[in-house]
């Protein structure tokens, strides 16, 4: 008989599992981190405000994080990773709309292929979803693939 039970076990488990495999998919990723700074360059005098805004981030304080990454973005307009991180703060404060736009002008200044560009589209889809346009968020998801 333990062999009967066993196998039912297993069944139950499995039938399960195929069960709830396709709502994992639903669930929304928490936006990752940027990469580290050396993966893109930074100027010196931009390094340490961005270093600043991460700290700010990791306390949430996205408020102080935006003043940070507004002052470096002054010295150093065309770094996607700098953008990247105010778009960060904009999904921590709710502003949705805007973190897409700041999501575009990075992957604007990257190639295609880079990974903080996909970390940008990781974080444009989730923004979607926070709107309620799961259309525009799977698009994303699909550039993803």
């Amino acid at each position: 008989m333990p062999n009967f039970f066993a196998g039912r076990r297993l069944l139950w488990s499995c039938l399960l599992l195929i069960l709830l495999l396709p709502g994992c998919a639903l669930l929304e990723l928490k936006p990752t981190r940027p990469p580290e700074p050396e993966a893109i360059p930074i100027s010196p005098q931009a390094a340490p405000l961005l270093a600043s805004a991460r700290q700010a981030l990791d306390r949430q304080e996205p408020a102080a994080a935006e003043g940070y990454l507004e002052r470096a973005i002054r010295l150093e307009p065309r770094n996607p990773l700098l953008w990247h991180t105010l778009a960060q703060t904009k999904y921590q404060q709710g502003d949705y709309a805007q973190t897409i736009q700041l999501g575009l002008r990075s992957n604007a200044l990257l190639p295609q292929s880079a990974p903080l560009a996909r970390e940008n589209l990781r974080l444009m889809a989730a923004a979607h979803r926070r709107l309620g346009q799961e259309d525009k968020a799977r698009q994303l998801d699909e550039q993803l693939r």
